[in-house]
């Protein structure tokens, strides 16, 4: 299940997800990879950004910025964002564990006109 965010993006500014990894004990842990998608409501790539490869950390930073947070539809109010997470780790349970989650936000459109 996605994790909705409780904060909206403004379409074409900057929006900074930090992501903490933890293991099925909660303990912090550092995965051996990570990646992320951005993807819009319809599971369409945003901006190219599929596979994008981090250096592995307890902790990462994923900045979207630009085109990452374009409102595809000028029409619409906002437009459903869902970055997607997956990195591999290891503990006592077993070597190569599989760690997924997604967000989902909105992108608030600048140049709605609302009546």
């Amino acid at each position: 299940m996605p994790v909705k965010a409780q904060i909206h993006a403004v379409e074409r500014s900057t929006l900074v997800v930090t992501a903490a990894f933890t293991d099925e004990l909660n303990s912090p842990v550092t995965p051996t990879s990570v990646a992320w998608r951005l993807e819009s409501d319809s599971g369409a790539t945003i901006n190219n950004r599929s596979n994008v490869s981090l250096t592995p950390a307890p902790t990462v930073k994923i900045v979207l910025t630009g085109a990452d947070l374009d409102v595809l539809v000028n029409t619409n109010d906002s437009e459903l964002r869902r970055l997607i997470l997956t990195a591999v780790y290891s503990s006592s349970n077993g070597v190569g564990l599989s760690l997924s989650e997604s967000y989902e936000f909105q992108v608030l459109n600048t140049n709605a006109v609302t009546t």
